[in-house]
């Protein structure tokens, strides 16, 4: 457990807000800042907390080209391969992370000519370095640009949720609560849930979850704008006095969170759609008040835990193919109409053309990512999986 031992959000601590906070992680395509949320010691202790749930989905963020907010460029997935580690990036090109030795040979004169695969001039260097630090003369003699093919699927590996990817999912929800009613966001009646957050308390035995998966028959939300959208749903009803926040990443993992008994509350629920792949304002935020009726005022936790894997791998299932179709989109972007346009040139040339344009396609690798999902379940800290909880997919490998 990661905790939170200073102050949080200005409505405990006595130090006033002020220092800059996404409202969503930066590191997920949060674009939005907010100054009146967190004071300076609130943002900094939370950044441990924020790092988790970005590492967790560091694998998606690289293949759709995600880029965090305070980056020049998105940084790719890592992933593995039977030929060593790679990176991907959003147009699916593999790129190797090292220097690799392909083959070798021994000549008569006792020296032996290596071919090398390297991806860029500092890979050659470094991997040169390393051979005289071994006494090993290099001489270059022939350089040519190759391409990757990959004999095997690559394995892509990644966990979800558990406790403290829970507790950043319920930090989320309060920013924007705290966003939209920075009066409720000050209620006394939220203490308990902010120090679920916090980490400094555990939810007790007889007590409902603060955060859980979503069930299977919960209520369907809007359909995001957005091609990966993130959504997150703020609900108050006076009546019961209870306020709830549903939580959608990347239009897949969905996550109901219980902020608990608040007074004067007003009747709204409100619909945030968050695009991580905008690059600045306003398009990277929608803001849609919901008219009454169209989600319930109040919902509660299942009183028994649900078994989520074949929920969870159903919905990793569709993400992947929209991961696919999007790859093969901005790899091919333009590709159709260099095609149509060789219909003019005579035959011997057209030949030349497509080769070179379908040249660059050829170590394509879009079809071969196959990867094998960790996915935590984020029970409470009194409840364990069983060990022996896993299922097993022809498209994804093992789940566990």
């Amino acid at each position: 457990m990661v905790p939170i031992t200073d102050c949080i959000y200005f409505y405990y601590c006595r130090t006033a807000a002020g220092s800059k906070e996404h409202s969503f992680p930066a590191g997920l395509g949060g674009r939005r800042m907010n100054k009146g949320i967190l004071c300076e010691a609130c943002n900094n202790g939370f950044s441990e907390l924020d790092g988790l749930l970005v590492r967790q989905l560091d694998l998606i963020n690289g293949l759709i080209g995600v880029r965090p907010d305070h980056a020049d460029s998105p940084k790719p997935a890592r992933v593995t391969s039977a030929l060593g580690p790679l990176t991907m990036d959003q147009r699916g090109q593999p790129a190797f992370t090292a220097a690799r030795v392909l083959a070798g040979e021994h000549l008569a004169d006792g020296s032996i000519r290596m071919s090398v695969g390297v991806e860029n001039q500092k890979q050659l260097q470094d991997w040169i370095e390393q051979m005289r630090g071994q006494g090993i003369g290099i001489k270059l003699v022939d350089r040519r640009p190759a391409q990757i093919f990959l004999p095997t699927p690559l394995e892509g590996r990644w966990a979800f949720g558990g406790n403290d990817g829970f507790r950043e999912i319920g930090r989320i929800a309060i920013n924007f609560l705290a966003t939209r009613w920075p009066g409720v966001a000050r209620d006394e009646g939220l203490r308990p849930f902010k120090e679920f957050v916090r980490g400094v308390r555990t939810i007790g035995a007889d007590e409902p979850r603060a955060v859980w998966y979503a069930p299977t028959d919960a209520f369907p939300l809007p359909e995001s704008p957005f091609a990966f959208g993130h959504q997150v749903l703020v609900v108050l009803d006076p009546v019961s006095g209870e306020a709830y926040a549903r939580v959608r990443l990347f239009s897949a993992f969905d996550v109901f969170v219980g902020f608990g008994r608040l007074s004067k509350l007003p009747s709204e629920a409100v619909l945030f759609d968050i695009d991580p792949l905008a690059e600045r304002p306003p398009d990277d935020l929608r803001v849609t008040g919901l008219p009454p009726g169209r989600v319930p005022a109040v919902t509660h936790p299942p009183t028994a835990y649900e078994d989520m894997n074949e929920r969870l791998t159903l919905q990793v299932q569709s993400l992947f193919a929209r991961v696919e179709d999007r790859q093969w989109k901005v790899r091919t972007e333009g590709l159709l109409d260099a095609v149509n346009a060789t219909r003019e040139l005579p035959v011997r040339e057209r030949r030349d053309r497509l080769a070179e344009l379908l040249q660059p396609h050829l170590g394509s690798i879009l079809h071969l990512i196959r990867p094998a999902v960790r996915l935590h379940l984020g029970l409470q800290p009194q409840e364990r999986a069983p060990a022996d909880r896993h299922v097993e997919h022809p498209a994804l490998g093992r789940v566990a």
